[in-house]
């Protein structure tokens, strides 16, 4: 039985879904495949590995971006997969480790800037 370890079309598919406004079918998509990215990744003999591991790290990414977009998960859950992700790009020594770090210091410094405004509103004074 041959493993299928090209998943570039389904995460276009995803990527699709997400510009014609579809975000939650988007992210779920890309949830179901990372899952399958992850079942695989185990089995595949090491020359296919590496194209595999970067789809991952690529996708875990991008759906960091997504639920920091959507705002549909926790930023715990955000911040997991920024930092999976960048895990991912640094053990693949992927040049894509700057494109994640500025996006995930990007989305802590709007954090950041989130509960500074709350702590300056006349609420929690």
């Amino acid at each position: 039985m041959e493993i299928c370890n090209d998943f570039s079309w389904n995460i276009e598919e995803a990527k699709v879904l997400w510009r014609t406004g579809q975000q939650q079918a988007a992210v779920n998509l890309g949830k179901q495949i990372l899952f399958r990215i992850q079942e695989v990744v185990e089995v595949l003999p090491e020359s296919s590995q590496a194209r595999v591991k970067d789809q991952k790290a690529n996708l875990m990414y991008t759906i960091g971006k997504w639920l920091a977009h959507t705002k549909m998960e926790s930023t715990d859950k955000v911040r997991l997969y920024f930092q999976q992700a960048l895990a991912e790009f640094k053990a693949n020594n992927s040049p894509s480790i700057c494109k994640g770090c500025f996006a995930y210091g990007t989305y802590m410094d709007n954090l950041y800037e989130n509960l500074v405004s709350r702590q300056n509103s006349t609420e929690w004074k």
